[in-house]
C-alpha cells in the first residue's frame, strides 16, 4: 500500500465519519490549537497569567451571542448554515465552539488598560476577517446568505458583536463586583 492511497484511505474515513463537513472542523481544530497555544502562553508568563479567567468570560459570552444570533438568522431566513455534526437551535456546534475560542484568544490579546485606538481597529480587524471567512464559507457551500443579506450586513454585525466584547472584556471586575454586593 503507497502513501497515495493511505491518503484516499484516511481521507474517505475521515468524510464518511464527518458527513462532509471538513471545513468546519478544520476551522474548529485551528481555532483550538491557537486558543490553545496562547492560554499555555498566558499560563507561562506570569505577568499576564491572571488575564486567562476574563478572556474565559469574554469567550463564553461571544459563545452565548453567537448561539442565540445564529438562531435569530436561520429563524429569520438572513442565513443559514450547512453541514454541521450537531445543531444547537440550528446554529452549528463548531461555529459556537469556535465563537467562544476566538473570543477567548482575541480578548487574552487586549491590553491591560483600554486602548481607545484598539477599540475601533479592534472590532474592524475582526468584522473584516469574520466577513470574509463567511464569505468563503459560502464559496464552499457551507452557509447560504437570503438574496437581501449581503457581505457588509455580515462586516456592519461583526463589528457591532466585537465592540461590545471589547467593552466588555474591560467591565468584569465592575460587574462581578455589583452581582457580589447583590448578594451580599
Amino acid at each position: 500500500m503507497n502513501v497515495e492511497s493511505v491518503y484516499h484511505t484516511i481521507k474517505s474515513k475521515i468524510n464518511g465519519l464527518t458527513k462532509g463537513n471538513g471545513e468546519w472542523l478544520r476551522l474548529l481544530a485551528f481555532t483550538g490549537v491557537a486558543t490553545a497555544g496562547a492560554i499555555g502562553l498566558a499560563y507561562s508568563t506570569p505577568e499576564i497569567a491572571h488575564r486567562v479567567p476574563k478572556s474565559l468570560k469574554s469567550g463564553a459570552a461571544l459563545a452565548i451571542i453567537d448561539l442565540i444570533w445564529e438562531n435569530i438568522g436561520y429563524y429569520t431566513k438572513a442565513w443559514k448554515s450547512n453541514h454541521s455534526l450537531l445543531y444547537l437551535g440550528k446554529a452549528p456546534v463548531e461555529v459556537v465552539a469556535m465563537s467562544g475560542l476566538a473570543g477567548a484568544t482575541l480578548s487574552l490579546m487586549l491590553p491591560e488598560q483600554k486602548d481607545r485606538a484598539l477599540q475601533i481597529l479592534y472590532p474592524l480587524i475582526t468584522a473584516m476577517t469574520g466577513a470574509s471567512l463567511e464569505w468563503w464559507l459560502r464559496q464552499k457551500g457551507y452557509m447560504e446568505y437570503h438574496p437581501k443579506y449581503k457581505w457588509i450586513h455580515a462586516f456592519i454585525t461583526y463589528f457591532i458583536v466585537f465592540f461590545a466584547l471589547h467593552e466588555l472584556h474591560y467591565k468584569w471586575d465592575d460587574i462581578e463586583s455589583a452581582v457580589k454586593r447583590k448578594l451580599t
